[in-house]
């Protein structure tokens, strides 16, 4: 599990429940900027380096965050397993195969 994250892949310290996801800039290469805003009007943004599958799925702006999660792709819970498995293309391949694949990335989750 990542070193920044509670036993249940929650991300600490980034204090963001109930404020928006204001942008995503896709940075030259691999690297992705999320920038948020906290209730108490605060700008911080989330660095993502090393990224090499990004989705935006079902965020709409004006959608609150609820919770940040980071897990190894293997850890993550089921249904964000299988989103990731759905998201690399990964869904017809047999477990042993997807298994690898997932073995060494890491899945990012925002909740609104």
């Amino acid at each position: 599990m990542p070193e920044h994250t509670d036993e249940h892949g929650w991300l600490r310290d980034i204090r963001c429940h109930d404020g928006r996801l204001i942008a995503a800039e896709l940075m030259d290469g691999d690297s992705v900027k999320l920038k948020l805003r906290r209730t108490d009007g605060t700008l911080p943004y989330i660095a993502l380096d090393g990224v090499r599958y990004f989705a935006m799925n079902s965020f709409r702006e004006g959608n609150i965050i609820d919770s940040v999660y980071l897990w190894s792709a293997l850890e993550a819970p089921r249904n964000q397993h299988d989103a990731a498995l759905m998201a690399l293309s990964l869904e017809g391949r047999d477990l042993l195969q997807k298994n690898e694949l997932l073995a060494d990335k890491l899945l990012f989750v925002i909740e609104s």
